[in-house]
């Protein structure tokens, strides 16, 4: 029984997050677990509606574009 893996990802570049999500996938199935399509948050409009404990791993991007570090 393989159980599933899930993330919840935020990345505001198409390429890049479909190059990664494949290298990803490929780590997370050798470790014998399912890996279901990612949740894919381009704009953070969602942050407070997200149920964060239903995922495993959380990956994001410090560059979003348009959004300054402080």
């Amino acid at each position: 029984m393989r159980i599933d893996y899930n993330i919840l990802w935020f990345e505001d570049n198409k390429s890049s997050f479909e190059t990664k999500t494949k290298i990803v996938k490929e780590i997370i199935e050798d470790l014998g677990f399912e890996f279901p399509s990612p949740r894919h948050e381009i704009d953070g409009e969602n942050l407070a509606k997200i149920e964060y404990d239903k995922y495993d791993l959380i990956i994001a991007d410090l560059n979003l574009a348009g959004v300054k570090a402080h």
